[in-house]
This record gives structure tokens, C-alpha cells and sequence, in this order.
């Protein structure tokens, strides 16, 4: 009947569901990206909490290296770099490896297991595939958090100085970037890509060997090597000195992103596009991954959030009136607009998009840029920001020869083709920075260009990259199936109910345990704590309480490090601040000047228009006219 709402009838005794939806792959190279990753994950991450938590998320950047490269070389890809993090000592023998990490505490590693190879079925004909970093997590801070973060970063100078110091959780961050803030798994991958980079970087300048003078616990294949250049911006103009950059140790080694279930965001929203299953390609080989020609997306439904930005939505938030919001805009525009103009637009019956006015249509977990439900954007916005701008970050981009892109994307559950490609890169249209190609949205920008400390020439590498889509048959979750039998429901998504987050990058000892609701190291126990505990107590409940790694401040940390190596000591980083946005920001128009002003391009473009940037507007200008910006 018509109208009569239809019931969903109990499954037979014996119906069951498997934990992952079955799926056919695109081909055996995203399938040997899938495993390798699932397989370092279950090496480096400790079983008792793998078997307590078998739904997570998963995202890995994963190097390739070519079968006739991995021939070539064959000595350096057996007996590569075993490097680990500076302050790390380790004592390696046949079967354990005791390390000590920062905090001088012991943790023993299976050696025989550390020392095999990262892909089983590796044979010599295959291409040589390396696990460059890896994330696992599904949370992030409240946007309270974030705001009170926010005035403290905008605030007076603080005499906060290293990462590894201790703060209470009240006052913690003195400084800008000490807490992650968005710890899903390809934010967290990305981000330990980053400090794998640089550490690779200081271990070259330092002139270590390939696997001689390091003692170490993990295999590794370098991807950089050294070059010489006269345009680093590490060395003042009147340096005539060449400053060492970095390169890929070949053009033919690529990186490949994978991720165990669909980027949030535009990437899960199933509309706007007609849908088809994915079909196996035999016709490739294990080191060929599946091309396809891109089309830019037609936004026939822009108004209905087909190519919108999205946020990851904070359920705390308080909503904005989008309508009033909209109708000021609107005044706004209306006072300040000629007479004549105005009749033109009025001609064109302009209205209210019906995105901009709920998030109804938003995917799970997901809401619109003006409704002040959250303000970290999503994977899939991120992702395609990356394929224009790079996966390298503003400071490494200043001493490497070329932003580096991502060449595949490889997703498990949740994948759709035709929505990936439009969620990460499609629906950008055009962007380059390269002659007569400019984006027409970028006309503004053209007196930019007189900086003299902008390359004309690296920012022709600045442009919209298409990265491989592919999906995968190898499943992350392997616990068997669900018993169904007098249950009513279809079936439900998985729930991501852990509040811990992963880390892991080759050099370092151990991987990173995150408290994703908090953006600090997880804490081992003393997890509350009352107003009568003593100060010896709190004391020691608040020194676990420690700055990630790969926390921006850390990175810069590092990175400082490194910068120090390529201007031979001369300790000229060390006048720089960064303990706020403003400084961080000053910094990176300094060192970096290219990639700022990609990064300010894209903005200028229409999808990304909308993208939330948290430093306010601050004249940058300095004493050295060199770094006038």
C-alpha cells in the first residue's frame, strides 16, 4: 500500500554479517599497498590493544621503488639506513633489541621480526615498497579547546622553550601547535611523513652511511639524497655560497597514499554522480597501478553542496542563524554596491543556496563551514589541498628541490571512484601557477610576483595533481563475521569508539600512543585526578602529560635543527619565534615564500574560498628587505 512505511522482518537463525562488506579491488598494486600497510600496522602496534579494538582507521604513505631502481641498487635496499630518532640508544643483538627512548625507559622489540621485510610476498621481480609513516585515529579536540588555544596563541610572547617540558592540562598550550589537533589518521599519517622526511634529512647532512656507523631496529631505504643549490632562502642573498637542497633519490620512486575507509567528507557523500561498481583490472602487473584520465567536475549542483568544504563537526558547538548571517552579508554587499549594478544582480534572481542554510544533507559526522559547528576541515578537503600544494608542508618545501605529491590513493571500506576523484582533486578545476594556465580567479595576485624572493620557477611544480584512485579487496578487519540471527536492523556502520591514536615513522623507537580528545601523548595511568591529591602525585600524574612528536611545535623544533646543519651552525634560526600563530606564520613567509604563495593562490580559488584559516590578517614585513613580503 502506498504510504504504509515498510518493516524491516528479523533475519533467519544463522544469517550473518562479515565485518567488512565485501568488495572487489581495482588491481594487484593496491592491493599489495593495502597489505604491506595492514602488515606494518600489526607489527608496530601492540596486540593486546589491536584485539581490543578491531574497527579503526588506518592511513599509511607508503614509498615505491621500482623493480629495476630496487636492481640497481640492490646492496642499499639490503643493507639500508637503520637510523632512529637523535637521543636514542639502542644495543642490537640476534633476537631482542632493548631501546631507550626520551624518557630513558627501556621497551624490548622483536628483532626477527623488525628485520623481515615489510611486504612477505615481495619477490624479485616486484617493485620494493616502504612504509614511510602511518596513522591510526578517529578523534579530535572540541572546538572549546581549540578557541582557548587560539587567544593564547594570539597572546604576549612565552617563555616556553622545548617540547619535551611539562605542563598542566590547563594551561597547556603556552605555545602554538604543542597539541594535535585533529587526529584522524591521515592528518596523524602526514604528519609523522613530515618528521620522517627530516630526520632523513639531518641523518644525510650529518654524513651517515648507509647502514654502517647506525645501530637501529628498522630497515630503511633512503628516498632523499643531496644537492646543491644557490636559491635555498636559509642563506641571505649576500651568500655566495651554494645552500645544499634535497632531492628524490630518483625520479622513479613515488609515494602512495592508502586509507583503510574513505576519506570523511566529500569523499562519503554519495550523490550528485552516478555510481558504478568497481571492476578488477588484470591486465595490469604488481608495480603497475590503474590510470585513468580526470575530468574537472561539471557543478551542475553546486548549490546543493556537491563541491562545498566541509568540517568535522563538533556536537558541543552552538549553531549560528546561517539566515541572519546571510541576510547581513547581503546589506553589506548592498550598501556598498552601485545602483545600477545592484539592478543587474536583482536581473538575475539571486538566491539563498540551499546548502548554506542546514547540514542536513552533510555526511555522518560532517557539517558546513558557516554553521560554527567545528572549524578543522575534513580528510578529503585536506587531501585535495595536498594534491595542489603538496604533502611536504611549508618549511620542508624551503631545502627540497620540488613539492612532493602523492601518486595513488588507496582506499578499503566506504570507496566509490567517481566520489574519490571529485572529493580530492577534481572538483578543484583549474589551478596552476604556470604562465598563460593561471586560474582567472588569481588575477589579484599578480603583484605578488615582483617579491623577488619568489622562484618563478618552482612555482610551476604548484598545480592541481590527479592522483591514481583505486580500491582494495585486502581487508583491515579480519575478525570473521557478525551473528545476525533475530536482529531487525540491515546492518550498522562501524563505530569508532577508542579514544586512542597511533604514530609510527621508521626511525622512531616506538610508535606514539595519542589521547585524540586531548591532542597530547596518552597516558600510561593516574588518568583522574582530584583536587585532594598531593603535589608529589599530581606532580608525576602531570609529567605524562607530553607534547607529541609530530605536534607542529615539535616539527618546527626539528626542523630548526636541521636548518641550523644547512646554514653551518651559524645558530641564525634561533632568532626566530614560533610560539604563536603570527610568528609561525612570519616564519614560513620567510624561509618558504613559494609555497606561501601557492598557498595563498589557492585560496583565491573558487572551491577553496571557503577554507577556515586561523591566523588573523598581520602585516609581514621585516627589517631585511629580503623577506618583505
Amino acid at each position: 500500500m502506498k504510504g504504509t512505511k515498510a518493516t524491516v522482518s528479523q533475519h533467519a537463525d544463522g544469517s550473518v554479517r562479515h565485518a567488512e562488506k565485501r568488495r572487489i579491488g581495482t588491481c594487484q598494486f593496491a592491493d599489495r599497498i593495502a597489505r604491506v600497510s595492514i602488515d606494518e600496522y600489526k607489527k608496530c602496534i601492540p596486540k593486546e590493544w589491536r584485539d581490543s579494538n578491531p574497527q579503526i582507521c588506518l592511513a599509511t604513505i607508503v614509498a615505491h621503488f621500482p623493480s629495476s631502481l630496487k636492481n640497481a641498487n640492490h646492496d642499499k635496499v639490503g643493507n639500508t639506513i637503520t637510523g632512529v630518532e637523535s637521543g636514542i640508544s639502542c644495543n642490537v643483538s640476534t633476537t631482542t633489541t632493548t631501546a631507550k627512548n626520551d624518557n630513558n625507559t627501556s621497551c624490548n622489540i622483536d628483532m626477527d621480526t623488525c628485520s623481515k621485510n615489510q611486504e612477505s610476498d615481495d619477490t624479485e621481480s616486484y617493485g620494493y615498497l616502504q612504509v614511510m609513516a602511518l596513522g591510526i585515529g578517529t578523534k579530535f579536540v572540541s572546538e572549546d579547546i581549540l578557541r582557548h588555544d587560539t587567544q593564547l596563541a594570539y597572546s604576549s610572547k612565552t617563555s616556553f622553550t622545548k617540547s619535551e617540558d611539562i605542563h598542566d592540562e590547563s594551561s597547556i598550550p603556552l605555545s602554538y601547535g604543542m597539541r594535535i589537533r585533529d587526529a584522524h589518521a591521515e592528518i596523524l599519517c602526514r604528519r609523522a611523513f613530515r618528521r620522517q622526511l627530516t630526520l632523513e634529512m639531518i641523518s644525510l647532512l650529518e654524513e651517515k652511511s648507509i647502514g654502517d656507523t647506525h645501530d637501529g631496529i628498522h630497515q630503511y631505504q633512503p628516498v632523499l639524497k643531496l644537492s646543491q643549490s644557490s636559491t635555498s632562502t636559509l642563506l641571505s642573498n649576500n651568500e655566495e655560497k651554494s645552500s645544499p637542497c634535497f632531492d628524490l633519490v630518483d625520479d622513479q620512486v613515488t609515494f602512495h597514499f592508502y586509507s583503510s575507509s574513505a576519506p570523511c567528507g566529500n569523499a562519503t557523500l554519495k550523490k550528485f554522480v552516478k555510481m558504478s561498481k568497481e571492476k578488477w583490472q588484470p591486465q595490469l602487473g604488481p608495480d603497475e597501478w590503474f590510470q585513468e584520465t580526470h575530468t574537472t567536475e561539471p557543478g551542475h549542483s553546486i548549490r546543493l553542496g556537491q563541491l562545498a568544504l566541509l568540517v568535522k563537526k563538533d556536537s558541543t558547538c552552538t549553531v549560528i542563524d546561517s539566515s541572519n548571517e546571510l541576510k547581513r552579508n547581503h546589506d553589506e554587499v548592498s550598501s556598498s554596491t552601485k545602483p545600477e549594478i545592484m539592478d543587474k544582480r536583482k536581473q538575475k534572481k539571486s538566491k539563498v543556496w540551499p546548502a548554506t542554510t542546514n547540514d542536513q544533507w552533510c555526511p555522518p559526522g560532517t557539517s558546513i563551514t558557516q554553521f560554527n559547528k567545528g572549524s578543522i576541515h575534513t580528510c578529503s578537503d585536506k587531501l585535495c589541498r595536498w594534491n595542489c600544494i603538496g604533502i611536504q608542508g611549508s618549511l620542508l618545501a624551503s631545502v627540497l628541490r620540488k613539492p612532493l605529491f602523492i601518486t595513488s590513493l588507496t582506499v578499503g571500506r566506504k570507496f566509490t571512484r567517481v566520489i574519490c576523484q571529485r572529493a580530492i582533486c577534481c572538483r578543484v578545476g583549474e589551478y596552476t601557477l604556470n604562465g598563460e594556465g593561471r586560474n582567472k580567479h588569481m588575477k589579484n595576485i599578480q603583484t605578488l610576483e615582483q617579491n623577488k624572493s619568489i622562484d618563478q620557477e618552482k612555482l610551476k611544480a604548484y598545480y592541481l595533481h590527479h592522483p591514481s584512485i583505486m580500491g582494495t579487496a585486502v581487508y583491515l578487519d579480519e575478525s570473521g563475521v557478525l551473528d545476525m540471527s533475530g536482529e531487525k536492523m540491515i546492518g550498522q556502520d562501524v563505530r569508532f569508539i577508542s579514544s586512542t591514536c597511533w604514530i609510527y615513522w621508521p626511525f622512531c623507537a616506538q610508535p606514539e600512543s595519542i589521547d585524540g580528545e586531548t591532542g597530547f601523548i596518552q597516558k600510561t595511568n593516574d588518568e583522574s585526578c582530584t583536587s585532594t591529591e598531593d603535589d608529589d602525585i599530581k606532580q608525576q600524574r602531570i609529567s605524562r602529560m607530553v607534547v607529541s612528536k609530530v605536534s607542529t611545535f615539535s616539527l618546527t623544533e626539528l626542523f630548526f635543527q636541521l636548518s641550523n646543519l644547512l646554514c653551518r651552525n651559524d645558530n641564525r634560526m634561533e632568532t626566530y619565534e614560533y610560539n604563536t600563530i603570527q610568528g609561525i606564520r612570519q616564519l614560513k613567509r620567510i624561509l618558504s615564500p613559494d609555497y606561501e604563495f601557492a598557498k595563498d593562490a589557492l585560496v583565491m580559488n573558487r572551491i577553496f574560498a571557503q577554507w577556515r584559516r586561523r591566523e588573523k590578517e598581520y602585516p609581514v614585513v621585516f627589517e631585511d628587505a629580503q623577506f618583505t613580503v
